[in-house]
């Protein structure tokens, strides 16, 4: 399931929080989320790239644009320019920090659990963050324990209610746990095809 870019979108951090000290790769990199948000990978990248070319030292342009190769499988350029985020990471916020590391353990050395604890500190540290609730039901999703995965997407679920990724996460952890008294209600209550992806569906 990895981390869809349009998982960031309802609960994200703000251009105008992003720690940078150049106001023009501030508004690239602003650019750059809004396309992310529409699902335009390729425009931006660009963007972020134009962000870094004009602050070399932008983290979290280097991990927004890690993501992105990591999400469409270029592994080596994903790795490498999240290692620059964790690198830098000293130069960002509280929470910007916390994303930055807990995706480089998770993509970059495979470090499941200490991921996992980063997002525990994420979510605890800024409670009304949907984010670290719904990764944190991914994670625990991709090292095959479901059971875990239920209260994170319980929770994002509360945070952004009817959000597509927290409904699927749950969705996945229900079927995945055997519990499809949970399920069957689940499913019923969030069928309608234009609110829920097709993985969704796939599911219920």
């Amino acid at each position: 399931m990895g981390e869809p870019d349009e998982s960031l979108h309802d609960l994200n951090t703000t251009s105008t929080h992003a720690t940078t000290n150049s106001l023009p790769a501030l508004k690239a990199f602003s650019l750059g989320e809004q396309e992310r948000v529409k699902g335009n990978a390729e425009k931006a990248a660009s963007n972020y790239k134009l962000a870094i070319d004009l602050d070399s030292e932008f983290a979290l342009a280097y991990a927004r644009l890690g993501m992105i190769y990591s999400n469409e499988s270029y592994a080596e350029l994903a790795s490498q320019t999240l290692a620059t985020a964790f690198r830098l990471r000293d130069r960002t916020s509280g929470s910007e920090r916390l994303y930055i590391v807990a995706n480089y353990y998770s993509r970059v050395t495979g470090e499941s659990q200490n991921a996992i604890d980063a997002y525990q500190l994420w979510r605890n540290l800024y409670t009304q963050d949907f984010l670290p609730n719904n990764i944190l039901s991914i994670e625990y999703l991709a090292i095959g324990q479901p059971q875990k995965s239920v209260e994170p997407a319980l929770r994002a679920l509360k945070l952004a209610p009817g959000n597509t990724f927290a409904t699927t996460n749950l969705a996945v952890a229900y079927l995945e746990t055997g519990n499809f008294g949970a399920l069957n209600p689940l499913c019923a209550a969030s069928a309608h095809p234009d609110t829920q992806t097709a993985l969704f569906h796939s599911y219920c």
